[in-house]
């Protein structure tokens, strides 16, 4: 967590599709499938990231841009099967949403792959009616903190988009607007030859890092 921060430059290596793979399967797979139960309408699922209801409704969908061994497309993350699979997206509306990435996160950025992701609000609405809308925004926030330590774990670079193109996004995907539709938006690529660096560590073993002497500064903490 301490080591968590925004990347907005990638190295000159691109990411890998076994990076691209791990990455997807440690924040956002499905681990198990139960009931339904307690009136649910459907099947819950666990994943790595938690979620209001077990309603697990936001879909992931990856724009690739430089992702060694995966050709340049948009391709729906199946979470069931670990798979991704390609979707009739054209080049045209694959650069829209590369473009308007790169504009949300600060101009001249140019990440490996775009993840959009999409919230299907029937199935929240059940349960949070007015506020599903609201909790769906809740749950992009902890699906971004989840990715973001992944992230971290495996040093490559990250980095959570604040506004994108749902129109954009709703006819690349081909998506029904008023049921499932874009509600946020992350980049990741291979991070700079520095941020691969694993943290030095001193005589006794026990790593350094930002934060790393918390155990002698909170001492000095007093109500």
């Amino acid at each position: 967590m301490e080591t968590r921060h925004s990347c907005r430059t990638f190295g000159e290596e691109p990411l890998t599709l076994a990076e691209l793979g791990e990455f997807l399967f440690r924040s956002c797979r499905i681990k198990d499938v139960y009931g339904p139960l307690r009136g649910m309408p459907y099947q819950a699922t666990r994943r790595p990231y938690p979620t209001g209801g077990a309603a697990y409704e936001l879909e992931v969908y990856v724009t690739a841009a430089r992702v060694a061994g995966l050709a340049p497309g948009c391709y729906h993350y199946e979470p069931e099967t670990h798979r991704l699979r390609l979707l009739g997206t054209t080049e045209a509306q694959r650069g829209e949403l590369l473009t308007a990435a790169a504009l949300s996160a600060g101009g001249d950025v140019h990440p490996d792959a775009l993840l959009t992701f999409t919230s299907r609000f029937q199935r929240l609405q059940w349960k949070y009616r007015s506020m599903a809308y609201a909790v769906s925004l809740k749950h992009v926030g902890a699906l971004y903190q989840t990715m973001y330590l992944v992230a971290s774990a495996m040093k490559i670079g990250a980095c959570g988009l604040g506004s994108g193109d749902s129109q954009t996004s709703v006819a690349a995907f081909g998506l029904d607007y008023l049921r499932e539709s874009s509600v946020g938006e992350f980049i990741i690529g291979s991070a700079p030859a520095a941020s691969r660096m694993l943290p030095p560590s001193d005589a006794a073993g026990s790593a350094r890092y930002p934060g790393g002497d918390w155990g002698a500064r909170s001492a000095r903490l007093r109500a």
